[in-house]
């Protein structure tokens, strides 16, 4: 069976995007995204989030602490080993994201920017991919459907 690695949050950058440079000259941004729980007394999780090249630049520059994006990536586990203890973080690694409104409360609603960098990402991570993805478009899913029509 195949495997599937797809992860998609809605959330508020929980402190600036911070950039660093490889020394093989790419950009890597890394922030946190706080995402609400469900239901009422839910509490929120913030999940670490990694972003390569383009995407880190324009994360940096427009996505500061407060501001609604959405991300679609994969998850990545890293382990490795400091002052002879072993460490272990769990991250998205972006693959597309969408700024989708300013800080909580300005009622600022920015215009969707959508961006997508896979290939990026692998050239970044040193593999290659045969084709780039495409970013997924949209489809008309028809007449909703009557929840009460089904007989289960």
């Amino acid at each position: 069976m195949a495997a599937i690695n797809t992860v998609t949050l809605i959330g508020r950058v929980v402190r600036d995007v911070e950039v660093k440079t490889t020394n093989s000259g790419k950009s890597v941004a890394s922030f946190a995204l706080a995402v609400d729980g469900y239901g009422k007394d839910a509490d929120a999780s913030f999940i670490d989030c990694v972003a390569w090249n383009k995407a880190a630049e324009l994360l940096a520059e427009y996505a500061p602490k407060g501001k609604q994006i959405g991300i679609t990536g994969r998850l990545q586990t890293r382990i490795w080993e400091k002052d002879d203890i072993k460490r272990k973080a769990t991250e998205v690694i972006i693959d597309q994201f969408q700024f989708l409104s300013d800080a909580k409360g300005s009622g600022n609603n920015a215009a969707p920017a959508t961006e997508r960098y896979a290939e990026d990402d692998a050239k970044a991570a040193g593999t290659t991919t045969n084709q780039a993805a495409k970013p997924v478009e949209d489809v008309d899913l028809g007449t909703p459907i009557d929840l009460s029509e089904i007989p289960f």
